[in-house]
């Protein structure tokens, strides 16, 4: 997100630093940094939901545990594969 907002904030100002900023996002690290920033937000997405249920029905409080391990389970199941289609390029994946 900051590269982002970074590479926003130097295209009214420089081309050659706007595009010095979006090399470095295609780079392994910049690769690295934006799948923690997918998988953070949708964990974060995920407990929110998770939140919501479990303070909007409190009879359904006593399967907080499950609940847990359901937001855990579904942040690995959807982070997992986006991370694989972030990391593809970087990795050789293209062709």
């Amino acid at each position: 997100m900051l590269v982002w907002s970074a590479a926003i904030a130097a295209a009214g100002f420089d081309v050659s630093i706007f595009n010095g900023l979006w090399r470095l996002a295609g780079t392994l690290g910049g690769r690295i940094l934006l799948c923690l920033v997918v998988v953070c937000a949708l964990f974060h997405t995920v407990d929110g939901l998770r939140r919501l249920v479990l303070d909007g029905a409190r009879d359904v409080a006593r399967c907080d545990l499950a609940a847990r391990l359901a937001a855990v389970f579904l942040t690995a199941a959807l982070g997992v594969p986006a991370s694989l289609v972030i990391l593809w390029p970087a990795l050789g994946g293209q062709r």
